[in-house]
C-alpha cells in the first residue's frame, strides 16, 4: 500500500473514531486504538521505504523514541490533517526534519515512537480485553503479525482466538491467516486446504453467509497461491466467494485468469474497522453464536440467500453521507 493510500486510512479512522466512539472505555475505541496504530506503523514504513533509510537511524534513535506509546487517546482528526498534508512534500524531498515534525502533528509518533516494539505495544493492549470479545482484537492483532512477515506471533495469536469459539467472519479470517502461515513455512497443500476452509467458515448457515458477505474479504493467500502457480485453486476459491460477495469485480478477476491476465486483488474495503466494531459488540453479547434452527447443505444456504438478496432492492440515487467523506490528502 502506497504512502497517500496509508495516510487517507488513518485518517478516516481518526474520523470514524471521533463520530462513532462515545468512551475511551468503550471496545469501538479500543479497535479504532489498534487501527490507528497499524496504521502508524505502515507510513513509517512507506517512508524508510521513501526515504530509503529508516528514519529514526536519520534523526538519531533518542529522538523519535522520546514519544512514548501505549497512551490512550487519539488525535483529533481536523488537527491532524494539516501536518498530514505537508507530509508528502517532506518525503519527496527528503527533508527529515519536515517529516519528523509532520509525524508529531499527525499523532503518528505517539502511537508509533519504536516500530520494531509496536506489535509489542499492541499485544499489551489487547491483554486488556475482557471476554469473550477478545476474539475480534486478537484476530486483527494476527492480521497484523501476519501482514510484517511475523508468522510466529500470528500463529499464537489465531491459536488463542480458537479458544474462544470464532464463527462465521472470525473463523474464515483464523483460516486466512493459518493458511498465509502454512504457506510461509513452505506447506502449500496445507495452505490450500485452509483457502477451502476460509470459505467453507461462510457456509455454515445462512446467518453465517450473511455475516461475512456483509465483512471485508481478504485475498492474500489466494494473491500468494497464484503467484506459485495454484491457478485451478484459486478461480475455485473465487468462484465460491461469489456466493459470499456477489460482486462484479471478483468476476472480472475470473474472466481476466481465464485469459491468463493477472488481477490486482486489492480491495477497497473501507468498512473493515466499522465491521469489526459491530462484531465485537456481537460477540460480546453472545449473539453471534445463534444457531440455525436445522444443519443446511452448502446448497441450501446458497440458495436461501440468493433469494433473501433478490427480495432485497436497494433504492436508486443513494448519495454518499457527508459523514463518509474525508477532508484528508487523497481523498478530495
Amino acid at each position: 500500500m502506497d504512502l497517500q493510500t496509508v495516510v487517507s486510512h488513518f485518517g478516516g479512522i481518526l474520523e470514524f473514531a471521533e463520530r462513532c466512539c462515545v468512551s475511551r472505555d468503550s471496545l469501538d475505541y479500543t479497535l479504532c486504538e489498534l487501527s490507528a496504530m497499524q496504521h502508524a506503523y505502515m507510513i513509517r514504513a512507506c517512508i524508510d521505504e521513501s526515504v530509503g533509510m529508516q528514519l529514526a537511524h536519520v534523526l538519531g534513535c533518542e529522538v523519535v523514541a522520546d514519544y512514548p506509546g501505549g497512551q490512550r487517546g487519539l488525535p483529533k482528526p481536523d488537527e491532524a490533517a494539516v501536518p498530514a498534508r505537508g507530509l508528502f512534500s517532506a518525503v519527496a524531498s527528503r527533508d527529515t526534519v519536515a517529516i519528523l515534525s509532520s509525524l508529531e502533528g499527525m499523532g503518528v509518533l505517539a502511537l508509533c515512537p519504536i516500530p520494531q516494539q509496536q506489535i509489542s505495544e499492541m499485544e499489551r493492549i489487547v491483554g486488556g480485553v475482557i471476554g469473550r470479545a477478545k476474539l475480534v482484537f486478537l484476530v486483527e492483532l494476527s492480521f497484523f503479525a501476519a501482514e510484517i512477515g511475523d508468522y510466529e506471533r500470528a500463529t499464537k495469536y489465531a491459536s488463542e482466538a480458537h479458544d474462544f469459539r470464532p464463527v462465521a467472519w472470525q473463523l474464515y479470517s483464523l483460516s486466512i491467516i493459518e493458511g498465509l502461515a502454512a504457506l510461509d513455512a513452505g506447506k502449500e497443500d496445507e495452505a490450500i486446504q485452509y483457502l477451502r476452509k476460509s470459505i467453507g467458515a461462510c457456509m455454515t448457515d445462512v446467518r453465517s453467509c450473511l455475516a461475512c458477505g456483509i465483512s471485508e474479504p481478504n485475498f492474500r493467500l489466494a494473491e500468494k497461491l497464484f503467484e506459485r502457480g495454484e491457478k485451478i485453486e484459486v478461480l475455485r476459491h473465487l468462484s465460491d466467494c461469489k456466493d459470499v460477495w456477489p460482486w462484479p469485480q471478483i468476476v472480472e478477476w475470473i474472466r481476466m485468469i481465464e485469459s491468463g491476465g493477472k488481477p490486482d486483488f486489492m480491495i477497497n474495503g473501507t468498512w473493515r474497522l466499522a465491521t469489526q466494531c459491530r462484531n465485537a459488540r456481537l460477540v460480546d453479547s453472545g449473539q453471534d453464536l445463534a444457531e440455525s434452527s436445522m444443519p443446511q447443505s452448502r446448497d441450501q444456504v446458497i440458495a436461501e440467500v440468493k433469494r433473501m438478496r433478490a427480495e432485497f432492492t436497494l433504492p436508486k440515487n443513494i448519495s454518499v453521507p457527508s459523514s463518509a467523506r474525508t477532508s484528508w490528502p487523497g481523498t478530495e
